[in-house]
């Protein structure tokens, strides 16, 4: 064998024991690794960092001959790195200044940043440093130094990277023990919180349990305020209605008499103080009612328009008086058919108008109603309205008033409550309206906001949210053909009043010119001739000032006579009435005038061209036929008042002074109907109807028809009124005219008498004496009823016509006018069979019969 053999040898042999150095090396690392992994399952159990540290040195230092060892841990709180194991020991010395030189020269940073081994020398050259990483992927955690004692040439690959392996294990070890350390923190942390917490619920527990006994203390404590208050109010309201009750009934019939200028200023005086008097307890009782609780919103159809026309022509009077125009409008879009409660919103509207029409001295106030849209609402809108603005309308009322300073529009909307202290000294009120309003508002789902200038004037808004029903449309969907074809000029200086004339006119079918003084409406008279389409009508407002010059000057224009529709104020009286007639109107208005008034004033005058001008019926003079009444009253100026009320009519009058005594009289005598206060001794008005109802049912004879008479102004009272037997209900103080309409609804209709003239060939009437300047009334209500049946027949309406032909024998003989009366049942009986020839034949004789019967007054 060679020596080249031998040599060969030796280095196989030589190789062969290197490579099983390096296979135990491996295996031993292997089974260090996997001890590491083991060690980690145990370590949640009995280790800590300080055991994680060591076993990791030492297992790293099986790999390597290391002098020294040392393993230093991040701190980040400071970003710095801080011996946490060394062996031995003292060479942490040692180690502090060779790591600062690596981490000023960026060597430290650099061996962070690779995650592998790097070897580098000491700082006196003598020795060498194996650094490691002790990282994630994502977290450095420490850093791995050892002082070598061995070459590096005889350090094997598979040592690094076993090192790299058991560090990177060491690293998530790590981050496991930190995340077990902040997570039992959180639990110990945690643990006190819910044990804290357990205390503090305890004690609120213990707490709410004293609240809710008390609360519920309080609420019994509430509930018997709230009864006596109740009650108290009640008490109030009779006790204070009682004497208003004889000072207005006083000063109502005082006023029919003849009385001097100052005697009737006086009285003026007296009544309208009464009255505000009046006012400030109903709004008080109101707004009791609401605290209360005790308003509870009705759920019905209603047209929307009908309470804005009425709330329009009940202030219209107060509005005239101080020369103030006064007039509503609406969008064409707004749904007009809803849903809802149309008391309270009238009783909205009605305190708003109300308000503006009082602090307005000259100007006007408009009364708007359109469909709510989002930009309309102020910031403080709840979301529940902004969010639904297609449910809700939106009702404004604007006037040319003193104004509402900014910082006191906040203020106006509370109780007892208004902008200026000295606003109830000139203007009087409560200052509960708006307050009421408010709260009404609210309790139909809405909002209500004021928009104002001081001495420019104010808009009052507010939305309500109805529901729609299945006659809901636009009102421009809701046009008819009334005035199919018809053309009618309009003149008015107020341009917002004319076109919203315009616009319900032609909703029913007319064709309209507006003009906005003398000349241009004469050369649109002029205009209309020459394009051979004149108008059929013009509809004007009458001013004192002008003197019907205009409408003269229009009528010289017109080739042939142009019927007139004029709107007068509520001043204006029956000599302007008068005087309109003979210049040519056809008939008149009050404004602000209602839809439907004004398509059949303008339709009538078409039709009837120059007719006599006729006024609005009043219930001043209601006939009542013979009755025997029982007026049961304790309190003597009260009982008076009736009496007086009652003096001119044909009933024949008894009176108790309690309860027992109307059982009594109740029992002997059969009445037509007993007038019965609620309030007297011995025996109440409530125990006196019970026991006259029950006496009633025993006996079989016919029940009576009571009607209450009270102070007592809450709802409850009425509804204790109504479940103890009465018919009706009559508030304190008593009116002269609600009396007299609730005794004629409990009128026996066999017992009615008739007036003493004849209708003696048919087309002559003998008007009853004192009558004659109430046949223009009722003239011009006959004349709406015709034009109602004809459009009732030609639409085979047959229960309307029915209704108008029954209503004429209520009506027409109280005037004379029998014929009416007779024609009117023919057309109620051939509305009944649904004849319409037979229908048309007796409305034809009533429309001649009209046209041709000649009014004569009776002597003495």
């Amino acid at each position: 064998m060679g020596e080249d053999e031998h040599t060969r040898i030796k280095q196989l042999e030589e190789q062969n024991a290197r490579l099983s150095e390096e296979k135990s090396i491996a295996l031993d690392a292997l089974e260090m690794a996997t001890t590491l992994g083991t060690f980690e399952t145990r370590l949640d159990e009995h280790g800590g960092v300080q055991t994680l540290v060591r076993e990791t040195a030492t297992r790293a230092s099986s790999l390597f001959r290391l002098e020294a060892v040392g393993v230093y841990l991040a701190n980040e709180d400071d970003a710095s790195f801080d011996l946490a194991y060394c062996d031995p020991e003292d060479y942490g010395d040692w180690f502090e200044p060779e790591l600062e030189a690596l981490i000023e020269d960026g060597t430290f940073a650099w061996a962070l940043y690779r995650n592998k081994h790097v070897i580098v020398s000491t700082r006196n050259e003598q020795g060498r440093l194996l650094l490691h990483a002790i990282a994630t992927a994502s977290h450095g955690r420490g850093m791995f130094v050892g002082l070598l004692k061995q070459p590096e040439r005889e350090i094997y690959d598979i040592s690094y990277s076993l090192l790299t392996n058991i560090l990177l294990s060491a690293a998530h070890a790590l981050e496991n023990v930190y995340l077990f350390m902040a997570l039992k923190q959180v639990k110990d942390s945690l643990e006190m919180q819910v044990a804290e917490r357990t205390r503090d619920i305890r004690r609120s527990h213990q707490e709410l349990e004293k609240a809710l006994a008390n609360s519920e203390k309080l609420a019994r404590e509430a509930e018997i305020a709230n009864n006596a208050k109740t009650e108290f109010l009640a008490r109030m309201s009779h006790e204070i209605r009682t004497p208003i009750n004889s000072i207005l009934g006083m000063a109502e019939l005082l006023w029919e008499t003849e009385l001097t200028p100052t005697q009737k200023d006086y009285v003026q005086t007296s009544r309208s103080s009464g009255e505000m008097l009046l006012d400030i307890i109903n709004d008080i009782l109101d707004f009791a009612r609401i605290e209360a609780g005790e308003v509870l919103l009705e759920n019905v159809p209603f047209d929307v328009l009908d309470g804005v026309e009425d709330v329009c022509r009940v202030l219209a009077f107060r509005a005239h008086e101080k020369n103030i125009d006064l007039y509503w409008r609406v969008a064409p879009d707004t749904v007009t058919h809803a849903g809802g409660d149309p008391k309270r919103l009238s009783q909205v509207l009605l305190n708003l108008v109300g308000n503006a029409v009082k602090f307005t001295a000259h100007g006007e106030v408009v009364l708007e109603v359109k469909p709510l849209a989002p930009g309309d609402l102020p910031k403080d809108a709840p979301r529940c309205v902004s969010r639904s603005p297609h449910f809700y309308l939106l009702f404004s009322v604007t006037d040319t008033g003193v104004g509402i300073p900014e910082d006191k529009q906040a203020l106006i909307f509370e109780h007892f409550s208004q902008a200026d202290s000295s606003t109830t000294r000139r203007f009087g009120g409560s200052g509960l309206g708006l307050a009421i309003c408010k709260k009404l508002v609210e309790l139909m789902g809405g909002h209500i906001w004021v928009r104002s200038t001081p001495e420019k004037g104010s808009t009052f808004s507010f939305c309500v949210r109805l529901q729609e029903v299945e006659s809901s449309a636009p009102l421009y969907a809701q046009g008819s053909t009334t005035l199919s074809g018809a053309h009618v000029l309009i003149v008015d200086a107020n341009h917002n009043v004319a076109a919203h004339h315009s616009l319900l006119l032609e909703l029913s079918g007319a064709r309209t010119i507006i003009q906005h003084e003398q000349d241009g409406a004469v050369r649109a008279v002029a205009q209309a001739q020459a394009d051979a389409d004149p108008f059929d009508c013009v509809l004007l407002n009458y001013d004192a000032n002008d003197e019907f010059q205009m409408l003269r000057a229009i009528s010289a224009t017109a080739s042939n006579m142009l019927p007139a529709v004029m709107l007068l104020s509520a001043l204006d009286g029956s000599a302007v009435v008068d005087k309109a007639a003979r210049t040519g109107v056809a008939a008149h208005m009050v404004r602000p005038c209602r839809r439907r008034e004004l398509v059949e004033s303008v339709g009538m005058a078409i039709r009837r061209k120059g007719s006599p001008v006729s006024r609005s019926v009043t219930t001043d003079d209601i006939r009542l036929p013979a009755m025997r009444v029982l007026l049961v009253e304790d309190h003597l100026p009260n009982r008076r008042i009736v009496q007086l009320f009652l003096k001119d009519g044909p009933l024949l009058l008894d009176v108790a002074g309690d309860g027992a005594e109307a059982v009594c009289m109740a029992r002997e005598t059969a009445y037509d109907l007993v007038l019965m206060d609620m309030e007297m001794p011995v025996m109440d008005g409530l125990e006196a109807t019970r026991t006259i109802r029950q006496e009633e049912k025993h006996s079989g004879r016919a029940a009576v028809p009571i009607v209450a008479l009270t102070a007592h102004a809450l709802d409850s009272e009425r509804r204790r009124c109504l479940d103890a037997g009465c018919d009706a209900f009559v508030s304190k103080p008593v009116r002269k005219s609600e009396l007299l309409e609730t005794i004629a609804r409990f009128a026996p209709t066999a017992s009615a008498t008739c007036p003493s003239s004849q209708d003696l060939d048919g087309h002559i009437v003998n008007v009853p004496k004192g009558l004659e300047d109430l046949i223009p009334q009722y003239l011009e209500s006959l004349y709406n009823d015709m034009a109602a049946m004809q459009e009732a027949l030609a639409a085979e309406d047959y229960e309307n016509l029915r209704r108008l032909g029954h209503s004429q024998k209520g009506s027409a003989p109280a005037y004379g006018f029998y014929r009416v009366a007779e024609l009117g049942i023919c057309i109620q009986q051939a509305a009944e069979a649904k004849n319409q020839a037979e229908a048309a034949l007796f409305l034809a004789e009533l429309d001649d019969y009209v046209k041709n019967v000649r009014i004569m007054t009776e002597e003495g």
